[in-house]
């Protein structure tokens, strides 16, 4: 289900309950870049004959990556993630599939381990990786352009889900003063729950109330 689209960025949200982002960045009319990918922009990837270049996940929770195993498999394309996301990955309890789903979620396929503050250029589009931990502890946020992809560590005035195992309150402050501090207030955020916003247009309170 295609909701939005700017001139580089289109998200997509999960068919399901749980109402996932994924996200494409498009480097061209066919290269992309895959966030958090779900079902749904894997069957758009695949429609629209589009080539994703490489898919970067903002953490390991398994509404996140329940279609990282099909964009693998087609398009055998690099997948970038924290060392603790993609121990989420392949361990059903800690992705917490084994919960929520009829088929839980446990992926062997080859990830990269990114290391904090990297950049990494694929084609034209500089990507750079930041940890941040708090709603998990594999989680980081993935700046491209103007646009920060940040899972779920901070959502549009409503509070960031730290009651799960691996959240922390103390973690999520500091990433969020981070946020808060290092980046420009023109920036658009793009969150793995509900719509789009330039952080102006945040209130971190409301994010650790």
């Amino acid at each position: 289900m295609e909701i939005t689209k700017t001139s580089q960025v289109t998200y997509y949200v999960s068919n399901n309950k749980y109402m996932q982002n994924a996200w494409l960045y498009h480097i061209d009319d066919v290269s992309c870049i895959v966030i958090d990918p779900n079902e749904e922009v894997f069957n758009h990837i695949v429609n629209n004959n589009l080539k994703p270049e490489a898919v970067f996940l903002t953490h390991g929770h398994f509404d996140h990556i329940t279609g990282l195993n099909l964009l693998y498999s087609k398009f055998n394309c690099d997948v970038y993630a924290t060392a603790a996301s993609i121990e989420m990955l392949k361990d059903s309890s800690q992705n917490f599939s084994v919960y929520y789903l009829k088929e839980p979620i446990e992926l062997n396929i080859p990830v990269i381990v990114v290391e904090d503050k990297k950049f990494i250029e694929i084609f034209s589009s500089s990507v750079e990786c930041v940890y941040m931990p708090g709603h998990s502890q594999g989680d980081m946020v993935i700046k491209i352009s103007n646009y920060l992809f940040v899972g779920d560590l901070l959502l549009y005035n409503k509070k960031t889900p730290v009651g799960l195992p691996g959240s922390s309150k103390m973690d999520l402050k500091n990433t969020l003063a981070q946020i808060n501090e290092n980046y420009d207030d023109d920036l658009i955020i793009c969150p793995g729950h509900g719509k789009s916003f330039q952080k102006k247009e945040w209130n971190i309170e409301k994010s650790l109330s």
